[in-house]
């Protein structure tokens, strides 16, 4: 059996270090040590009087990630299905299988 999937596969600690040395900038400290740590250092980061500063970490943390990609099942061990900025280990999603996936396909 076959499924198309999609993986976002985990990005280097090394990617991280621009928006690591933003946040400590205005003395907010970001965990990246896993998906789960990035979400919850980004949910606490609050600099008050500056209601922006959480959207833009936020943005600038997904440029640090790795870009998402599709795949069929079968094609790679089931360690690597792991979708990091969801952080579950199995995604798939369909907005309109005929016009976005055939020509993947």
């Amino acid at each position: 059996q076959c499924a198309v999937l999609r993986r976002h596969p985990s990005p280097p600690l090394s990617n991280f270090d621009l928006l690591v040395n933003a946040a400590a900038v205005k003395g907010v400290k970001v965990s990246c040590s896993s998906n789960r740590e990035l979400a919850y250092s980004l949910e606490h980061a609050d600099v008050p009087g500056d209601p922006f500063f959480n959207i833009l970490l936020r943005i600038v943390s997904t440029r640090c990630m790795m870009q998402a990609v599709y795949f069929c099942s079968g094609m790679l061990p089931e360690e690597e299905y792991f979708h990091y900025g969801l952080a579950v280990p199995c995604y798939t999603h369909f907005t309109s299988p005929y016009s976005a996936l055939i020509p993947l396909l």
